[in-house]
């Protein structure tokens, strides 16, 4: 039998990125991997600051690229297990991979200050969490369906309300939803029966279907305005398209990546130096002393290490808040000119969407609770 080897692989990246409560930074967080590598440099993609790089768990000294100038760091081991601190100055466009090399996989969760919002995301092939896709079919026709009913039974003004209150505050967290169109049904059959003890029966659940909806739309505007008021008061993990009935549609799972390398060599390491040992008749026999020596061989590296007086970059201090997060990825190979064009609704515009949207709904129910349906 021959040796044994290991295919090489791409990169595999995800990445965290976290936005500065001004809107105009990033703060990044890359986890790399791959296995069998060839490439021996990694250079960071244009407009991006490294800050610090550690391999293996090892800090690693930050150089510059002589061909182009670019801030990187010497890859010494085949099987990559790397995480590098960075920063970002512009938001309008980021580079996918955020390195100057390509990535067989990829994923990016982006976690926004308290307030802030993501309107929409471009360049990647699937995002959880942004409000564009997270309006699925069944949310479009129950929009046109609320607001086509109430403008049969109030005219068009009601109609047009009826659409921006309850497409503004559809994917808010904790916004009534089912709870308006249960409304409509006693309002519509109120004019068409006549009276008698059905109606009345029908009046009752007219009265049922308000006092629902108030328990439901009092909370909501209430947290409303406190997240004008104090947005840092707001839920973390607030992510648009969680329909809290029939789910959001869509989910893609966290990235799992291979097992981290230690001390020992990782797995693949351990087992392309047993393929070298010989084997005998009775099969596999593994002399323990002799892999010993060559993993220690193969990974202490002693030649490899920095200078004991070398200063090794520590880069700017990572983040640990997590307040409303979207996640978007890739589903194949993603090249290093990629890049993502995130637009995102800032703390100032979204607390006056949210002034909007409170008094759309103080509107829109005053005219369903009050006003007579038009015959």
């Amino acid at each position: 039998r021959g040796m044994g080897f290991q295919k090489p692989e791409g990169l595999k990246i995800s990445r965290v990125l976290w936005l500065d409560e001004d809107g105009r930074g990033l703060t990044c967080r890359d986890q790399i991997q791959g296995a069998m590598q060839q490439i021996w440099r990694l250079d960071i993609a244009e407009g991006r600051q490294l800050g610090s790089v550690r391999i293996g768990g090892q800090p690693q000294l930050i150089t510059a690229n002589p061909a182009n100038g670019a801030a990187g760091v010497e890859i010494r081991s085949r099987n990559l297990d790397m995480q590098a601190i960075s920063r970002s100055d512009g938001v309008k466009s980021i580079a996918a991979t955020g390195w100057r090399a390509p990535a067989d996989a990829l994923q990016i969760a982006i976690h926004l200050p308290p307030g802030w919002r993501l309107f929409a995301l471009f360049g990647a092939d699937w995002v959880e969490g942004d409000w564009l896709t997270a309006w699925t079919l069944l949310d479009l026709f129950l929009l046109l369906i609320f607001s086509l009913a109430v403008f049969k039974l109030w005219g068009w003004k009601a109609g047009l309300v009826a659409f921006a209150a309850f497409g503004l505050a559809y994917h808010e967290p904790g916004a009534p939803r089912l709870t308006w169109l249960l409304l409509l049904l006693p309002l519509a059959l109120l004019r068409v029966v006549p009276p008698g003890r059905m109606r009345k029966v029908i009046d009752v659940g007219r009265y049922l279907a308000i006092a629902v909806l108030l328990l439901c739309l009092v909370p909501f505007v209430t947290r409303q305005l406190q997240s004008v008021l104090y947005p840092q008061l707001e839920p973390q993990r607030i992510s648009y398209g969680a329909h809290p009935l029939f789910g959001s549609g869509k989910h893609h799972p966290e990235p799992a990546f291979a097992g981290v390398p230690t001390a020992a060599g990782t797995p693949a390491q351990v087992a392309t130096i047993a393929d070298a040992v010989p084997e005998t008749r009775l099969g596999r026999s593994y002399n323990l002393s002799a892999i010993a020596g060559k993993v220690s061989a193969a990974t202490s590296g002693a030649n490899l290490n920095y200078e004991s007086k070398a200063r090794i970059q520590t880069g700017a201090a990572e983040p640990e808040w997590q307040w409303n997060r979207v996640r978007c990825g890739w589903n194949g190979p993603v090249s290093a000119q990629e890049t993502i064009r995130p637009l995102f609704i800032s703390l100032p515009v979204h607390r006056a969407l949210t002034v909007v949207r409170v008094g759309l709904l103080l509107l829109l129910g005053a005219l369903l609770f009050v006003r007579q349906p038009s015959s």
